[in-house]
């Protein structure tokens, strides 16, 4: 069953699309003045109309046909460069060539240098008898020459040198084929490479069933290891898995409509159980960047969705930093979304949000496009605030300032979750240590870093706050031995609290990938503005605004990959204690029937 699986996933993943296809044929069946026709092609192969019905043999046809399209084009590649070490020589054929020396006329093909060719030349002169010389192609690097001799004596000298012979030849080697042969062969495999592919989009007309076939497998495996799971004891059968708890009901409904015996308990400390999460709808427009990260949280964990989409707007926000940007993204969103109306909308709705955000914190800043004169318009410079502002402001230490406050919050965030959710054990209020400890840090963060006066309430958050670590942090049931297991560990603690203080600061890449974007749109328009005036001045400006502009887009686009998920999945998700080690919950049940049914509705 695997192994036909594998068969299967090879094959669809061979054959083209049917869409694909079929736009490619409409735009080859349009003529010159736009109208469709259609043709006939009567030199296919019946093979070609005959498409299997069956998954497998549709399969094992398609591996069949991929593997001889991929065998034709080694073998074109192999006539190619047949081809181009043939073409120096001038079309021949060889038949000849051992025809004449089977009568006695020896020809020999030759390759030298030009030095060589000099020294045969100026030997000749000196010496008769040597054969009759042709030159058939010559360029600065080799001569090509052709030789002929009457006598099997003349051959002999010339190959194997005489006695103060000054160049001693070694003949080309004769070809197996000539090139008109060569080219001959590489046509015909042309037209059968044609033949192939022509035949591997019929089979891609066949695709959708192809995957129903697959999907149908999966539901076999699936089912072949349920039923492996089943256990007998003497005469009875029983069956385990996982189920959400608002679903039990109906568990208890059908196994009373057929008879089962059903336990329902809550799973062991030590069960793997996976993670079914269900959010509003305006939260679980999320979840398309988890799926694209591949992380889900374990059973056990906290379903960070809210506080990622929250953090992650603003994160995304401040690393775009411009509202035209902003715009130009909810524009492409829009322009994507209709284009794709049956696309999933949580991806569409996540890039309006992010968008949204952008707009708002790059109005804020005063940033359109990094053009200062739009800052200083009379309506948008109304929407400013000056302790973000890009344009006019000393305000850098204020903007790193709320960069290092977010952090704080951000991980403040985690520990009070983390302290809800262990509440009321006793490690929970290691949970409120580290809170304090955090804002000591941040405090100490302001300090070494803008140069601020140290807030005299340092050491009363910090002491404390690594107190409540070392009493509460370790313990399980009884409170003496987490007490001195605690103490056993201070050391580490200290590493954690420093450890902590650059996560602090590691949001300072906020401000600077921030920043660098603003700079990057101001060298672009400086550029453009030194373009000169003109229509080719206009067009070398709109071209470098272009391209500048949208480069910009893309590097914040992947700034925001590798910084704004980063600050939530390491920074956050360690002080929350997350492990992602979840096993997403993917229920055993009949697809096949549904994919049917969806499919026949889509006839419909």
């Amino acid at each position: 069953m695997l192994e036909k699986k594998s068969r299967l996933e090879r094959a669809a993943a061979l054959l083209p699309e049917p869409a694909q296809e079929a736009r490619a044929e409409e735009k080859g069946g349009k003529n010159r003045k736009g109208r469709k026709h259609r043709t006939t092609d009567t030199t296919l192969p019946a093979a070609v109309e005959a498409v299997p019905v069956d998954g497998p043999e549709l399969a094992d046809q398609t591996t069949a046909c991929v593997d001889r399209i991929r065998g034709i084009r080694e073998q074109l590649e192999r006539l190619q460069r047949e081809e181009e070490r043939l073409s120096p020589w001038g079309e021949f054929d060889p038949e000849d060539l051992r025809e004449l020396a089977r009568k006695g006329v020896y020809l020999r093909l030759y390759e030298l240098t030009e030095r060589e060719f000099r020294k045969l030349k100026a030997e000749a002169r000196k010496s008769e008898g040597q054969g009759y010389r042709f030159v058939l192609s010559r360029n600065r690097e080799r001569v090509r020459l052709a030789i002929v001799f009457l006598s099997q004596d003349q051959l002999l000298q010339l190959d194997g040198g005489s006695a103060g012979q000054a160049v001693a030849l070694e003949s080309w080697p004769l070809p197996e084929r000539g090139i008109a042969e060569v080219r001959r062969l590489a046509q015909e495999a042309r037209q059968e490479l044609e033949l192939q592919e022509s035949r591997l989009r019929e089979l891609g007309k066949r695709k959708e069933q192809l995957v129903r076939t697959l999907r149908q497998v999966d539901s076999d495996i699936e089912f072949a290891r349920v039923s492996a799971g089943v256990t007998e004891a003497e005469e009875l059968s029983y069956l385990t898995g996982y189920l959400p708890a608002k679903k039990t009901s109906l568990l208890r409904e059908a196994a009373a409509r057929h008879g089962w015996a059903l336990l329902i308990e809550e799973p062991g400390a030590e069960d793997p159980v996976p993670t079914l999460i269900e959010n509003p709808r305006w939260i679980a427009i999320i979840k398309p960047m988890f799926n694209l990260l591949g992380t889900v949280s374990g059973y056990r964990e906290f379903d960070i969705s809210f506080w990622f989409l929250l953090f992650f707007s603003l994160f995304f926000a401040i690393l775009i930093g411009d509202a035209g940007y902003g715009l130009v993204l909810i524009g492409l969103t829009l322009f994507a979304r209709l284009k794709m109306r049956k696309a999933p909308a949580g991806p569409f709705a996540l890039l309006f949000v992010l968008s949204g955000a952008t707009v708002i914190w790059g109005a804020l800043s005063g940033t359109w496009f990094g053009v200062e004169a739009l800052a200083a318009n009379p309506v948008l410079s109304r929407l400013v605030l000056p302790q973000i502002a890009s344009f006019g402001v000393e305000n850098t230490d204020t903007i790193m300032l709320i960069c290092f406050l977010i952090g704080a919050v951000h991980l403040s965030v985690a520990h009070l979750l983390s302290f809800v959710r262990r509440f009321p054990r006793l490690a929970a209020f290691a949970d409120l240590g580290w809170l304090s400890v955090l804002w000591g840090l941040f405090f100490v963060v302001r300090y070494i870093v803008l140069q601020q006066p140290l807030h005299p309430l340092v050491p009363y958050l910090i002491v404390p706050g690594l107190a409540f670590v070392i009493v509460f942090a370790e313990q399980q049931g009884r409170f003496f031995k987490g007490l001195l297991v605690g103490l056993a560990k201070l050391p580490l603690k200290f590493l954690d609290s420093i450890s902590a203080f650059s996560d602090i600061i590691s949001y300072v890449r906020l401000f600077a990938v921030g920043l660098a974007t603003i700079e990057v749109a101001k060298s672009f328009n400086a550029m453009a503005a030194d373009m000169g005036f003109g229509i080719p001045g206009g067009l070398a400006a709109a071209l470098v605004l272009f391209f500048g502009h949208t480069l910009n887009i893309v590097m914040g686009a992947m700034s925001v990959i590798v910084h704004g998920v980063r600050l939530n999945m390491l920074e956050f998700s360690g002080h929350l204690g997350m492990e992602w080690t979840g096993i997403p919950y993917e229920p055993f049940r009949e697809r096949e029937k549904q994919s049917l049914s969806a499919s026949e509705r889509s006839t419909e």
